[in-house]
């Protein structure tokens, strides 16, 4: 029985999704943004839309025209102007307006597109075509056109005695009484196309997140991929700690003295009397790493002096720091305090 797919994906996962494609994106919002671009140009410039078809329509049905030849490649050619002039800006606005949306959605998307053979084969085709994102998808056109028919009936009925008079009515009567139905129309098309498409676009969302949906142990074997076996990540910090203990004994052993708070601070001070520079802060620890600083140069034979000030302040410089100048005196002192202890007396200096 294979495992339920109940862990949210990472976002490597959708990374990886995003390269092959597979992304979030709702055709029906970036169609009602073309709707949206579309019906704002058309709205705006409704009045000089007008003006042009009225004045079309006069010379097309004035009656030198119906009493004259037709030069129909002529009259043809002048509506073919006319529409082309009127709808370039049209489509021009809302197909931006529908790529921005479309950008927004998904983002730059670039991937290769590679030829699969399998989608040549009738049963692989098929068991593509049919599943229940597509059943989905045909619902939803079945109910985008039930919401346009039925947006049309209503207005047909709405406006049912006005058109049963319209070939009585004036040429500008006519033109004005399109105009209304068609704000109307636009209006309501609108608003249902703009919730219509928001809906979608947290359906398809969903849908995304739903199929990139991961395993527990998918997870497991991601992060174990990104940030690696656990086991060898524990051993290199095993041997890092190692390193550093051996890099840290070294270091005790050779120094000339230990200053100590005495239990929290511990801070070793290396020198050789033929160095021409001055001493040098070659380690230091607090807490357990000065116990364990005290403890090495215990094991070495190396003089522990008690001096809380000293050590605290030697405890802020760097690692393989000359002592400041301001520290000579009472680094000194220490020093020669050294030199005129016995043998015996260094040992008991631990």
């Amino acid at each position: 029985m294979s495992e339920r797919r109940t862990e949210k994906p990472t976002e490597k996962k959708k990374r990886d999704a995003r390269k092959r494609g597979q992304v979030a994106y709702s055709t029906d919002t970036s169609a009602a943004a073309v709707f949206i671009a579309g019906f704002g140009i058309l709205l705006v410039n409704a009045s000089k839309f007008i003006a042009i078809w009225v004045a079309q329509l006069e010379w097309f049905w004035s009656s030198e025209r119906m009493n004259g030849s037709w030069d129909w490649v002529h009259v043809l050619g002048k509506f073919a102007h006319v529409i082309i002039s009127m709808s370039i800006p049209i489509i021009f606005s809302a197909l931006l307006f529908g790529w921005t949306i479309g950008y927004l959605q998904v983002g730059p998307l670039f991937r290769t597109t590679k030829v699969d053979l399998s989608r040549l084969m009738p049963i692989q085709y098929f068991q593509k075509t049919f599943t229940i994102r597509r059943l989905q998808d045909i619902l939803k056109n079945i109910c985008k056109l039930s919401l346009v028919i039925t947006t049309i009936c209503l207005l047909i009925k709405n406006h049912l005695p006005a058109l049963i008079l319209v070939d009585q009515s004036s040429l500008e009567s006519v033109v004005g009484f399109c105009k209304e139905i068609i704000i109307h129309a636009g209006f309501i098309l609108l608003i249902l196309g703009s919730f219509y498409g928001f809906v979608d676009y947290l359906l398809q969302r969903y849908w995304w997140l739903r199929e990139l949906k991961m395993t527990r142990q998918e997870v497991l074997r991601e992060h174990k991929d990104a940030e690696g076996d656990p086991t060898i990540k524990e051993r290199r910090k095993q041997m890092h700690r190692e390193i550093s203990e051996m890099l840290l004994f070294e270091r005790v052993s050779a120094a000339r003295v230990v200053v100590v708070n005495p239990t929290h601070y511990a801070v070793a001070i290396q020198y050789e009397d033929h160095w021409e520079t001055a001493p040098r802060v070659v380690a230091k620890g607090y807490l357990k790493s000065a116990e364990k600083i005290r403890a090495i140069a215990s094991e070495n034979n190396v003089p522990v002096l008690r001096n809380p000030p000293l050590a605290r302040r030697l405890y802020d410089l760097s690692l393989d720091q000359e002592i400041p100048s301001e520290f000579f005196r009472a680094v000194a002192e220490l020093l020669i305090y050294l030199q005129s202890l016995s043998y015996q007396e260094r040992m008991r200096c631990r």
